[in-house]
């Protein structure tokens, strides 16, 4: 079966072009259950893709409107169980109702410590019990949606039971209602029942340790694998053993930059990295790359955060 990669592209004035995408640079895809695309760029804003009509909408930060965007600059996109979109930005974190078309705003206030602790937010996702939680710049943030308050999860330097690092880049939460989280310090789990935090950091002198620790994603797979993508390749972890197993660019990575992970519903992980798109295969450890020859329009393919339904991809 050939891979057939589509097109979208920003025109230089996409409000006249309904099937322009407001921004080339995209840093975050979401599908949701509508089927509906929503795609976060770097520089302009949320678009809204109809797939089947091929047609965009456009939000974006408007600051005469308190009901819009806190700005235009996104990094993250999540679909909670009430079919409620959260939009991290650079400015703070965004609560959109599709139906209304309004966006509600949660940002940092120096003057309340139930507010957000930074406005720069990286991740986003909810756990079993309904809390969402929220990766930023200064730590981890779990939202009670009931009061609108917020407890922060933060780096303390003394206490090894703590976040390994401030600033938060990825979360995955786990069916045992245990948190994943990645960092620039590290990979953690988190206990939110009993506060009890697990540290995985690389050690120079220990091949079955983390292979870096600047953790971009981490994903946890149908096999009940732990996968994390680091600046220095892929990671694999076996919670039963604490062990995790390297793969790089000797192993067929087309870079040592991963980025993000996604796996379908035939138990491939599709990986973003530095130099393209690829596709692994955890039963023969093997990969199959994508880049421009291939009909990619960009071989750096940079986003993190990419939720899509798993037959969509191959």
């Amino acid at each position: 079966v050939k891979t057939v990669f589509r097109h979208y592209v920003a025109h230089p004035d996409p409000d006249l072009n309904p099937d322009s995408i407001s921004a080339d640079s995209v840093r975050a895809i979401h599908q949701d259950k509508n089927g509906i695309i929503w795609i976060g760029t770097a520089s302009d804003g949320l678009n809204r893709l109809d797939p089947a009509a091929g047609e965009f909408t456009y939000y974006r930060h408007n600051p005469d409107d308190p009901n819009s965007l806190t700005g235009n600059s996104l990094f993250a996109i999540f679909e909670d169980h009430t079919g409620a979109l959260w939009v991290g930005a650079f400015s703070g974190l965004n609560r959109f109702d599709p139906a209304t078309g309004q966006f509600t705003r949660y940002q940092h206030d120096p003057g309340d410590p139930s507010s957000l602790s930074d406005n720069f937010v990286h991740a986003i996702t909810e756990d079993r019990e309904g809390y969402l939680w929220i990766g930023a710049r200064t730590g981890l943030n779990r939202l009670d949606r009931a009061t609108g308050q917020f407890t922060a999860y933060q780096h303390d330097p003394a206490n090894v039971n703590s976040l390994s690092s401030g600033e938060v880049s990825s979360l995955y939460p786990d069916e045992d209602g245990a948190l994943w989280v990645g960092t620039d310090g590290g990979l953690n789990r988190f206990e939110p029942a009993s506060g009890n935090w697990n540290r995985y950091v690389s050690d120079p002198t220990d091949p079955s340790s983390i292979s870096s620790n600047s953790v971009n994603a981490v994903y946890k797979d149908s096999n009940g694998f732990v996968w994390a993508s680091t600046q220095d390749g892929l990671n694999r972890l076996d919670p039963a053993t604490g062990q995790f197993t390297r793969y790089t660019r000797q192993d067929g990575l087309p870079a040592d930059t991963v980025i993000g992970i996604l796996e379908d519903d035939q138990g491939y992980l599709w990986l973003s990295t530095f130099y393209g798109l690829s596709r692994f295969d955890p039963r023969t450890a093997t990969f199959k790359n994508f880049d421009r020859a291939d009909g990619l329009n960009n071989n750096a393919v940079s986003y993190t955060h990419l939720t899509l339904p798993t037959s969509d991809l191959v």
